[in-house]
């Protein structure tokens, strides 16, 4: 359990050098990307604690990683910078 929570927060952590690149590419700052992570974080925390307490750590880790990399893979594809932003874990 304790290397797919990793993976989590290397996704999080490999975007970062990315930003150079993606700021030149879509043409804007590093704002809107941070606060959209703080603003999902705060809002999804509580919903996603009731549900891990609900149905079991296993299923919502195993859905996380699952949702996490095709997310990332979609964030690969897209064209535009908020489908980006919303692509983004």
């Amino acid at each position: 359990m304790c290397i797919a929570h990793f993976v989590s927060h290397y996704y999080m952590l490999l975007l970062a050098p990315l930003f150079v690149f993606i700021k030149d590419d879509y043409g804007v700052t590093y704002t809107p990307r941070t606060r959209a992570f703080g603003v999902v974080s705060s809002v999804m925390q509580t919903p996603v604690g009731f549900f891990v307490d609900r149905f079991g750590a296993r299923l919502n880790l195993i859905g996380g990683l699952l949702l996490g990399s095709a997310a990332v893979a979609a964030a690969g594809l897209a064209d535009s910078f908020w489908v980006f932003i919303a692509m983004l874990p």
